[in-house]
C-alpha cells in the first residue's frame, strides 16, 4: 500500500467519477469495493449513485458499503422503474427529464459531507441524461479523476479504448484510470486483455479487481473472502493518482 498517497487522500475533499465501458460490467461492485478499501484505510469516503434505472439493488449495496445507515434519498437523486438510461426512461414514461443544476447540486451537497466522493453514473460515460447532458458532463464539470471499470472478457478492449480516446479528446487534463474487473468467466482474451490495456492506459493507472462474485455480499467484515479482496488490492490506491501525459503521479 501507498501510505503516501492515502495520507494525500485524507487531507484533500476529492470527487471521482465512476463510469464503465457498458453496463452490467461490475461499476457497483468496484464502487462499494473502493469505499470499503478506503475506509478501511483511514480515508473517509462514500458513494452515491444520483441516477438508477430498474432494481433499486445497486442503492442498497452501495448504502450498506458505506455504512452511515443512510437512506436510498440520501444516495440517490433520480430512480426509474424500466431498465433504460435517463433519457430513454423519461421518453417511455413521458416523465419531465432530470434537471442539471439540481444533479450538480445533490453531488455537491454529497461531497460536503466526506473526504473522497465515488459518483457512480449509469451505463458507459456517454449514456444521455437528458437532451444535451450526459454522464460525461457529470464528469467534467465535478470529477477530480475519472476511473472506468472494464470487464476482463471478449470485446473489453475496444469499449475501454473508446472511452479513453472520448475521454482524452474531450478533456485532455481529467486524469483516467482503469479498474479491470475479473469476476466474469474467463475466456481466451483474458490472457492478453491486461497486457493490452496496460499498454495504453499505462500499468501504473491500472488497477484489478479479483475474486469478486455478482452475487458476493458486499458489506461483511467477517468474511474471510472479503477480506482477502481487500487485502490483495491495495494497488487501489494508484486509481486515485493518475499521471498525466504519461508523466509520474498527479494529485487531484
Amino acid at each position: 500500500m501507498n501510505h503516501a498517497v492515502t495520507d494525500e487522500l485524507r487531507r484533500t475533499p476529492s470527487v471521482y467519477f465512476i463510469t464503465g465501458t457498458d453496463t452490467g460490467v461490475g461499476k457497483t461492485i468496484a464502487t462499494c469495493r473502493l469505499v470499503q478499501y478506503l475506509n478501511s484505510h483511514d480515508v473517509d469516503a462514500m458513494a452515491v449513485k444520483p441516477f438508477c434505472s430498474g432494481s433499486l439493488d445497486d442503492l442498497l449495496m452501495l448504502s450498506d458499503a458505506n455504512g452511515r445507515n443512510q437512506s436510498v434519498a440520501d444516495i440517490n437523486l433520480y430512480t426509474y422503474a424500466p431498465p433504460l438510461c435517463p433519457h430513454a426512461a423519461c421518453i417511455e414514461h413521458r416523465l419531465p427529464f432530470p434537471e442539471k443544476d439540481r444533479t450538480l447540486e445533490f453531488i455537491r451537497r454529497a461531497a460536503a459531507q466526506t473526504r473522497v466522493l465515488l459518483v457512480e453514473g449509469a451505463g458507459g460515460i456517454l449514456a444521455p441524461i437528458a437532451p444535451d447532458f450526459s454522464f460525461a458532463d457529470l464528469a467534467f464539470e465535478l470529477a477530480s479523476g475519472v476511473i472506468v471499470v472494464v470487464p476482463d472478457r471478449l470485446g473489453c478492449l475496444n469499449h475501454a479504448l473508446l472511452t479513453r480516446h472520448y475521454l482524452e479528446a474531450r478533456a485532455p487534463e481529467m486524469p483516467v484510470s482503469l479498474l479491470i474487473n475479473r469476476f466474469f468467466a474467463r475466456d481466451p482474451s483474458a490472457n492478453t486483455n491486461a497486457t493490452l490495456l496496460q499498454a495504453v492506459f499505462g500499468p501504473e493507472n491500472t488497477a484489478f479487481l479479483h475474486e469478486i462474485a455478482p452475487n458476493q455480499p458486499t458489506h461483511d467484515k467477517g468474511e474471510k473472502k472479503f477480506e482477502k479482496s481487500l487485502a490483495g488490492n491495495s494497488d487501489f490506491d494508484r486509481l486515485f493518482f493518475a499521471p498525466r501525459n504519461g508523466g509520474g503521479r498527479t494529485r487531484q
